[in-house]
């Protein structure tokens, strides 16, 4: 069975699955103790400096084989195909890969449809299905977006699928198939669709405060993305006016979501960013303040409240 049928029958039945095993599982090489947590491999390697780009004579290589088998696809061209991508992993090839693919080789679109959907859709391995999530991000049609809303709502793939989204609905058109996709994760792939979404949708920037930062991850990792691209200050000072509409969201809900960004700035983790990074900490410390003494009743919404008022101190000066 193929990643995506098996993704598939979990999607019609309506079933979370964000990091089922998937099942290529066996053929992973996990050390004693170790524990498979989807996205983590990208996740990391993207915010370190790990070398994992080829050299650029492998890019083309993997690009003209990949091209035989666009232009020509057969069992020995896709045998050669997939043996490539696997054995250098998508996330070290899909940029320059498909870059050399489209300005030196310029296949046919629709042919390149066809082959990017036989690797999102028939393989049964995860290399082949993300390198094919990244390549219909260049030549998918709307009526793809089914396949990468299957596909992303597994923490594995929804790197690939935000970004193929974001290529194919540019703009506020698709936040929405963004915004299905986080709120059916919460890890590294929660992560990774927050730096896709178009923060100049004000419903984006309230789902953003009211939930984007909730992950099992770190809440760190998100904490200034949701306070900055979500305008947390706007949120607040709106509440304090009186003029709060949040769409869909209560002003309870609201508040929660910045309790939960304050807590994450105020981690003090050692890579991410914190209050000293975030540009408006001395005016959002102030407009906490200031919500919580003209709303009391707020506290009893969020249990972190004191706490993070009491945190707060040092940018109340």
């Amino acid at each position: 069975m193929s990643i995506y049928q098996f993704l598939l029958q979990k999607y019609n039945n309506n079933e979370p699955y964000a990091d089922v095993n998937l099942p290529d599982h066996s053929d992973m090489s996990l050390g004693e103790g170790e524990v498979w947590t989807p996205g983590a491999y990208e996740g990391v390697v993207l915010r370190d400096n790990y070398g994992i780009k080829q050299h650029v004579l492998v890019n083309y290589k993997v690009a003209r084989i990949i091209r035989k088998q666009i232009e020509d696809p057969s069992e020995k061209n896709s045998l050669k195909a997939y043996q490539a991508i696997r054995k250098y992993s998508a996330i070290s090839i899909s940029d320059p890969v498909i870059s050399i693919l489209l300005t030196r080789y310029k296949p046919d679109t629709s042919l390149m449809r066809e082959e990017a959907l036989r690797m999102a859709t028939e393989s049964d391995k995860r290399e082949i299905v993300k390198f094919g999530i990244a390549l219909l991000g260049y030549c998918a049609k709307e009526e793809d977006i089914t396949v990468l809303k299957v596909l992303g709502r597994h923490e594995e793939f929804s790197l690939y699928c935000a970004g193929a989204l974001h290529l194919l609905m540019p703009g506020p058109a698709g936040n929405e198939n963004l915004i299905y996709l986080s709120e059916n994760l919460s890890g590294w792939g929660k992560i990774a669709v927050a730096y896709e979404i178009d923060y100049t949708d004000e419903n984006a920037r309230y789902y953003t405060v009211a939930h984007g930062c909730e992950n099992t991850i770190g809440l760190s990792y998100l904490a200034n993305v949701c306070a900055t691209k979500g305008k947390m200050t706007d949120v607040m000072q709106a509440m304090l006016d009186g003029t709060e509409v949040f769409g869909k969201y209560t002003k309870e809900q609201m508040f929660r979501g910045i309790c939960t960004i304050f807590t994450g700035l105020l981690e003090n983790h050692k890579t991410n960013d914190d209050m000293s990074n975030y540009k408006h900490a001395k005016k959002s410390a102030r407009l906490f303040k200031e919500l919580l003494e003209k709303y009391p009743a707020l506290t009893d919404t969020d249990e972190r409240a004191e706490k993070i008022l009491d945190d707060l101190r040092y940018f109340l000066m």
